[in-house]
């Protein structure tokens, strides 16, 4: 499966570049892009191991992460006028394909989910390596004015990025690392 999933992110990787070389959105690049993180997402649900808290906490929160990032870079398609519009949609689209990459396959390769602690820890860096440049890029470049949703969406972000500190403040005191 991982060989699969890895393959099913490059192949992400080059529908959304095609997307823009070609400077429009190519609804058949957009249907294999949802179709691919479909995939993705089920299985990732297949490889998680971890227990109901750390499934909708940490499972859920990243999969919703990933998914309301990509909406507010469609939104931000939509509704923005900016000159720097293709730029900033660029890095929004580069960092959600990183996320989505350094979240699935450590999360398969590694079986990051069997350990709190370790799940805690790939949740920290995600978010240190991701949303902290994709919430500097949306405050930078004035994105969030755009749509209520995008500055939704930042509240969003934030809170999950306080979710993996607070997690790792928590093993570091003392709660269960081992899952089983």
């Amino acid at each position: 499966m991982v060989p699969f999933a890895f393959v099913i992110i490059v192949d992400n990787w080059i529908h959304i570049f095609v997307i823009f070389a070609l400077k429009d959105y190519v609804i058949y690049s957009i249907l294999f892009v949802i179709c691919h993180w479909i995939s993705l997402f089920w299985i990732n649900w297949l490889y998680f191991e971890g227990d109901l808290v750390n499934l909708i906490f940490n499972f859920g929160g990243e999969w919703v992460d990933i998914f309301s990032q990509a909406a507010t870079t469609i939104v931000y398609n939509i509704y923005s006028t900016s000159d720097d519009k293709q730029t900033v949609l660029i890095m929004y689209w580069v960092f959600i394909l990183i996320q989505l990459s350094f979240w699935t396959l450590p999360l398969m390769a590694l079986r990051t989910s069997r350990n709190n602690i370790v799940m805690a820890k790939h949740i920290l860096y995600l978010d240190i390596f991701t949303d902290i440049p994709l919430v500097m890029i949306t405050l930078i470049s004035g994105a969030w004015k755009v749509q209520l949703y995008i500055l939704i969406d930042l509240f969003v972000k934030l809170a999950l990025m306080a979710r993996g500190v607070t997690l790792n403040g928590c093993y570091y005191i003392g709660l269960p690392a081992k899952v089983k």
